[in-house]
């Protein structure tokens, strides 16, 4: 009875977590369920998206000693579509095997054109360069209908 209310009280406090902060690690069996079944591609708007994902750690010289995870999603109409207008990131999950990291991902810059943007995620966990993560994002469109799209697995990477 007592594993019962931990499990339940421990659920409730990842739940809260999610809702509250923006950027945690935490098991995946408390990943949202929409989050371990988003797809590869998902229309909005009539238009098909894809998200890619660049993951990696900053250990450059002569920058703030922050090796923190990185983590950048594109996301990209089909050719011949533009972006849906409204759309945007509300959360971001990076799966690494038995744990995810939660985060709050931000348009640092100007779309690339009208059928790509980059979404950032800055100072995540500290998992090895070379490990195999899963990306999802969760958007919002102009009529706040939300969407979960996945990324293919990519290695984090090493800036040096």
């Amino acid at each position: 009875m007592a594993n019962q209310a931990l499990r339940i009280a421990s659920l409730g406090f990842a739940t809260f977590a999610t809702a509250c902060t923006t950027n945690f690690v935490a098991p995946v069996n408390q990943l949202p369920l929409e989050a371990q079944n988003a797809p590869t591609q998902v229309v909005v708007d009539n238009t098909p998206l894809q998200a890619d994902l660049y993951i990696y750690r900053n250990f450059q010289p002569g920058t703030v000693v922050d090796t923190r995870i990185i983590a950048a999603f594109q996301l990209t109409a089909a050719a011949g579509h533009s972006l849906p207008l409204g759309l945007r990131p509300e959360k971001a999950w990076i799966v690494h095997t038995e744990e995810f990291w939660a985060s709050a991902p931000r348009q640092e810059q100007p779309p690339v054109n009208d059928n790509r943007v980059d979404f950032v995620s800055r100072q995540g966990p500290t998992w090895p360069v070379g490990d195999f993560v899963t990306g999802v994002l969760m958007l919002r469109d102009a009529r706040n209908n939300s969407y979960f799209l996945r990324s293919p697995p990519r290695a984090i990477g090493r800036a040096d």
